[in-house]
């Protein structure tokens, strides 16, 4: 759990926390391996950047050394903004470190974030890796939800985006139609979550109105919802009563 913008009250930073910590303090941990931390950061002077970097790095470590990963055939939902600490991207990391994904889910724009505004990107093979690579943006309404053979064989999907904060970005109506065809299939879903670039103090602009959902409108939230991907996605498991939300890891 990360609080952004700790520079601007300290204080009321600090008390975030300490709730944050009690909160979490009385839930059971997913993991037998890891508690979830509790970090305070300002993008505006640096300030708790370097610890939360090195806290993802931690968190990594932790699940390669108790072997949560390994056995599991997994795919990795992810993009161009998806990249370890030294920017290696997060499917050649993981492959360094014993854990290669089995298959990659490419969003719109292309897994490695390369096409333009609504051009359609092939399914293909990774060239560094050579897995499959799902598009989930093709050139037709249907290429947008993953069909169940997608799934075949993974017991695991990892969603690894980051979003900018606002409900006009893709990446969330992705997230969660992906998790929903994958919880279909019977494939275990992980969230790794990452702060809200705008925080999540305030909350903007007017809500869709029933019946005019769309990919750039997917939910039913103001334009600046203050949610992070793993939030957006476990409100909607919610709404759609899933029974169990994904894990999200923070």
């Amino acid at each position: 759990v990360v609080i952004n913008k700790a520079d601007i009250d300290p204080k009321a930073a600090a008390f975030a926390k300490h709730q944050f910590e009690s909160a979490l303090g009385l839930l059971r941990s997913a993991s037998a391996h890891w508690r979830p931390k509790v970090l305070t950061l300002s993008a505006q002077t640096g300030e708790g950047i370097a610890g939360f970097w090195q806290e993802i790095e931690t968190h990594r470590k932790t699940l390669e050394a108790s072997g949560e990963l390994a056995g599991k055939r997994f795919g990795l939902l992810a993009h161009g903004a998806s990249v370890s600490a030294s920017c290696v991207p997060a499917h050649l990391s993981l492959a360094a470190a014993g854990v290669p994904p089995a298959r990659l889910f490419g969003p719109e724009h292309g897994y490695y974030g390369v096409e333009q505004d609504m051009v359609p990107s092939e399914s293909a093979r990774d060239p560094w890796a050579g897995v499959e690579i799902v598009s989930l943006y093709g050139s037709d309404e249907g290429s947008l939800l993953p069909r169940p053979e997608a799934f075949a064989g993974l017991d695991l999907l990892l969603i690894d985006l980051q979003d900018i904060g606002t409900r006009y970005y893709t990446y969330a109506a992705t997230a969660v139609w992906v998790a929903e065809a994958a919880r279909a299939a019977s494939c275990e879903v992980w969230i790794l979550d990452r702060p809200n670039p705008l925080g999540g103090e305030v909350i903007e602009g007017n809500l869709p109105e029933p019946g005019f959902a769309s990919f750039v409108g997917a939910f039913r939230m103001p334009v600046r919802h203050g949610l992070t991907l793993g939030e957006i996605v476990r409100l909607e498991a919610h709404r759609r009563e899933w029974g169990r939300s994904p894990r999200v890891i923070a």
